[in-house]
This record gives C-alpha cells, sequence and structure tokens, in this order.
C-alpha cells in the first residue's frame, strides 16, 4: 500500500464545531495531483455515492450536490449516453419509464448499489467496505426507527429491502415491539437520539457527529494511507453539511434523508 506522508501532513484537522479550513474542491485539487491511478478509482467510488443520489436530485429537479464525480451539465450527457454510471441505472429506467414512477421507487437504485459496493469492496476489506456498509446500516435504523414512531409497519417502510438479510431481518422483527431497540454497535445512537427526540436539529447534530466519530475510529490509526484520505473527504461532507444548516434546514435535511430511504 502507498504511503502519502506528504497528504497526511498537509491535510488541516477537522472538527465538527469548526468550519473546515479547505472546502471539498480545495482537497480534491490537492488529492487529484498527489495519489496513484489505482487509489483515483478509489475516489471516484466514494464520490459515485454523491451521483447516484445526484441521479435523483435530478429527477426531482433539486440542486445537485457538487461533490460527486459529474456537474450537472456532465450528468445529463451521461444519463443521455448511458456512460459513466452503473448499468442498473440504466435498468431501472427501463423498467420504470414515467417520472413519476421514476422518483417514487429510486430507493431500489440505492438498496442496488449498497449492494453492489458491498460485494465489491468486501472482497477488499478496506475503507469503502467499511463506509458503504455504515452508510446503508444507519439509514435502514432511521428508517426503521421512524417507521416505528409514526406507527408505520416497519416492514412496509423497508419493503424494498432484501428480508433474507440479518440486519434487516433484525430490524424488521421489531415492528411488534412495545419501543424501537438499536442495533449492537448503533446503541449510543439509540440514546442521544432519544435525549433530543423532537428537535429535527439536534437529530441532525447527533447523527452527523456520530458518523464523524465512527469515520475518525476507522482511520485515526493509519494517518498516511489512502483509507486515511478517504476517510478524510467523508468527515469534510459531513462537517460542511453540518455548517450550512440552519434551525429550517435541519429540519428539511432530516426530512430528505428519510423520504430518499
Amino acid at each position: 500500500m502507498v504511503k502519502y506522508f506528504f497528504l497526511g501532513s498537509l491535510l488541516p484537522p477537522l472538527k465538527i464545531a469548526n468550519k473546515p479550513e479547505l472546502s471539498f474542491r480545495d482537497v480534491l485539487d490537492i488529492v487529484d495531483l498527489n495519489i496513484t491511478s489505482i487509489d483515483l478509482k478509489k475516489l471516484f467510488s466514494l464520490r459515485q455515492y454523491v451521483d447516484i443520489k445526484n441521479v435523483y436530485f435530478f429527477l426531482k429537479k433539486q440542486p445537485l450536490d457538487p461533490r460527486g464525480n459529474y456537474g450537472k451539465k456532465e450528468l445529463e450527457e451521461a444519463l443521455l449516453h448511458r456512460e459513466g454510471l452503473p448499468r442498473y441505472l440504466f435498468a431501472y429506467f427501463d423498467r420504470y419509464e414515467t417520472l413519476k414512477e421514476q422518483q417514487s421507487n429510486f430507493s431500489k437504485v440505492l438498496i442496488r448499489f449498497f449492494t453492489e459496493m458491498g460485494h465489491k469492496e468486501n472482497k477488499r476489506k478496506g475503507f469503502l467496505s467499511f463506509y458503504f456498509t455504515f452508510e446503508r446500516e444507519w439509514r435502514l435504523i432511521l428508517a426503521g426507527q421512524r417507521a416505528k414512531n409514526l406507527g408505520v409497519d416497519i416492514a412496509k417502510a423497508l419493503q424494498h429491502e432484501d428480508f433474507t438479510d440479518p440486519f434487516v431481518t433484525q430490524i424488521i422483527t421489531q415492528k411488534d415491539s412495545t419501543s424501537f431497540e438499536f442495533p449492537c454497535g448503533y446503541e449510543t445512537l439509540g440514546e442521544k437520539l432519544r435525549e433530543v427526540r423532537g428537535d429535527p436539529k439536534k437529530e441532525y447534530e447527533v447523527m452527523a457527529i456520530f458518523r464523524f466519530e465512527k469515520i475518525a475510529e476507522m482511520v485515526q490509526d493509519i494517518p498516511f494511507s489512502i483509507d486515511y484520505i478517504l476517510g478524510y473527504f467523508v468527515q469534510l461532507m459531513i462537517v460542511e453539511d453540518y455548517h450550512f444548516l440552519d434551525d429550517m434546514e435541519g429540519e428539511q435535511r432530516l426530512t430528505k434523508i428519510v423520504s430518499n430511504i
């Protein structure tokens, strides 16, 4: 594995409470010139998650997240020419031809993304394997908890998920329980969310801090590796989002996360 001593020492430390010294684009410009072609592909895979979510924003005519691999024009061309994006995405558009169908069923694309990335990255056992698993799990937990709090059937809320998956099963089996219990490894998140229940902005802050700290735990002992740099990008996005929100935006973002699931 290549050691990036220059990059590891150059990137300023990140804290949730402080606005980042360098923007995502600033760091990207530095990293692009200083990592190998193999590691650039890993960075592309990380940012492809943003691309997939941007396809949904594009369908909804909402502003795109500029931290993906493609800008708006590039994304439009990729969709038009059916290149540069996963094949299953184009198969999805073949199946759902109307805009309404494409919008309402888009959770299937995200599920497929996590499945595909999980199979691909689990073989490598690196940061991306951890990250995509972690992102999928906390989103599933949030969807299950929200369904429980709203009195919605959890199985219905997660109807497009793989019911043979042990993690999905663990969440769905709580549909008849008196309260929602967070799975092993997420107990602290559950406790913190219960403390601020009813305050959307505080709930978003709790999740942001939890995610930031989990990423830090994963990469803190490998400061000069590509995994550290990938983790840095994820933490940077979390910090940028955190400082972008005001009270109203916090509620809107939380609602958007749940609706996207």
